[in-house]
């Protein structure tokens, strides 16, 4: 995927180059041609200028006035002078131009390389059409090109004219310079031919450096595809080590999100799973023992095993006692699957908190009879508001004084105190050991000892779940052989505070 993915970078990168190269190859060839021509019609000009200056010049240092150009002893025999002769010789050279003079009478004064000494004279017939329109323009004084000359000289070429003006401001000739533009055309090939070589030596590195970027820009990419791999083979520990500032950079971070997340619920669901085998273990053990004294008993009356009647009624004392305690763990259970499942709603409403405390109190004084327990209650208020199920914290309350009363001693005193919006219950009996706190709310978690044989081991896992489908935060405090403490906060499900 990676080696598709650069080359199609690749490609995608040289396209856009391409074109963008195209069009500034376009415009600057454009720019280019438009600035050559003016910088050579500019060249011409001033050439032109000078040269219309300098017989400008000639002609006022000159006594004839006709022809002030030239020397003529008669009208028949005229000739130029020495000065004016090596002027115009000298103009041919540097120019790279034919250099033509027409006098006020339209007379060829001289025609690049021919001078008016008897040889060669054009006449106005032999030249190409629109040409006396341009020297007409000249001679209003107007600085004019042209590019008529080209068939007569049967070369591309550009004309320039110039007036030669006198010095009171007459226009008394004019300059001609036809000057072939294939220097001008080779200047702008060569101008052409440097751009589209660069072009092409830029398009070569831009392609280089196109698949290198291309190739930089696609390594974590990879890197995000292998882990997501490894993510679907279920190894929830991958990384992908990708740390970048960028859109990128954001997509592994959330790929390694992701991967701490399923690591999370992996554990998770390992330890749902392990809880689930530890309670079908735990029902089947708490279930194994009273179904066999059931079947036990059931089986010893039903033969005929047992037939005094002292033994027959200890027999049906087991089984109802037996009865009972599956009854009661079949009960725990409803109630604990209830509590842990969130679709089950709890009947909140606002409650005494207090009036509930002293409605457990005076139920749990007729358990403690039998040991000779007391019950100390001591508030600070008489009512206090809060949101919560009635029976549902009334059976929290009890749960704790139930086991408060089991593992108090005889004569002992419970102590329970509602300060601040903490409601405390302390009992002054076998505490819990150190190493047992973190587990007391586990289901089946309980003491194995004579006193809590009747137990099932729900009760506190019941009474955490109560508390917190209230949000009260439930804290033990104990010391062995001395006192247990269970702490309630309800501050917030205070109504009024």
């Amino acid at each position: 995927m990676r080696k598709k993915l650069v080359f199609k970078l690749t490609f995608y990168f040289t396209i856009v180059l391409l074109i963008l190269s195209i069009g500034i190859g376009i415009v600057f060839t454009i720019l280019f041609r438009n600035h050559t021509v003016d910088l050579y019609k500019r060249n011409l000009v001033n050439s032109a200028v000078g040269v219309s200056e300098t017989l400008s010049e000639f002609t006022f240092r000159m006594q004839y006035s006709r022809f002030p150009l030239f020397d003529f002893p008669n009208r028949n025999n005229f000739y130029f002078s020495n000065d004016a002769q090596v002027y115009i010789s000298f103009l041919n050279s540097i120019t790279m131009a034919n250099v033509w003079i027409i006098d006020r009478d339209y007379n060829f004064i001289t025609t690049g390389t021919s001078y008016y000494d008897g040889s060669r004279v054009y006449t106005f017939s032999e030249l190409p059409h629109n040409a006396e329109k341009v020297i007409q323009k000249v001679f209003e004084g107007e600085t004019t090109f042209s590019e008529v000359f080209g068939n007569f000289f049967e070369t591309p070429t550009l004309t320039v004219g110039v007036p030669i003006v006198s010095q009171n401001g007459e226009v008394i000739g004019v300059v001609l310079l036809h000057s072939p533009i294939d220097y001008m055309q080779k200047a702008i090939e060569q101008g052409i031919k440097t751009l589209v070589i660069s072009i092409l030596l830029a398009l070569v590195l831009s392609v280089i450096l196109s698949f290198s970027f291309a190739w930089a820009f696609t390594k974590p990419m990879d890197k995000i595809r292998n882990v997501t791999l490894e993510l679907a083979k279920g190894n929830y520990e991958v990384k992908t080590d990708v740390s970048q500032d960028d859109e990128i950079g954001d997509v592994a971070k959330a790929v390694d999100i992701l991967s701490e997340r399923l690591n999370e619920a992996s554990r998770e669901r390992e330890k749902l799973d392990k809880m689930r085998k530890d309670f079908v273990a735990n029902i089947s053990h708490e279930l194994r023992t009273p179904v066999t004294v059931i079947r036990g008993s059931v089986e010893a009356l039903h033969d005929k095993v047992v037939t005094e009647p002292k033994q027959v009624e200890e027999y049906y004392s087991h089984l109802l006692a037996e009865s009972i305690y599956l009854q009661r763990l079949v009960n725990d259970l409803l109630d604990l699957s209830r509590l842990q499942n969130a679709d089950f709603s709890l009947n909140k409403e606002e409650v005494n908190l207090l009036s509930i405390v002293h409605e457990s109190v005076r139920s749990a004084r007729r358990l403690c009879t039998e040991k000779d327990i007391s019950i100390n209650f001591e508030s600070d208020m008489d009512v206090e508001v809060i949101n919560g199920d009635f029976d549902r914290l009334r059976q929290m309350i009890l749960i704790i004084l139930d086991n408060a009363i089991k593992f108090s001693s005889t004569g002992s005193t419970i102590d329970i105190t509602y300060r601040n919006f903490i409601l405390s219950i302390t009992d002054h009996g076998e505490g819990i050991r150190e190493e047992d706190l973190p587990y007391i709310f586990d289901r089946f978690y309980k003491m194995r000892d004579e006193k809590n044989k009747e137990g099932t081991g729900l009760g506190l896992a019941i009474a955490k779940q109560i508390a917190l489908r209230h949000d009260i935060a439930v804290t033990v405090d104990s010391k062995e052989n001395e006192y247990t403490t269970f702490s309630f906060d309800f501050s917030n499900i205070v109504s009024y505070k």
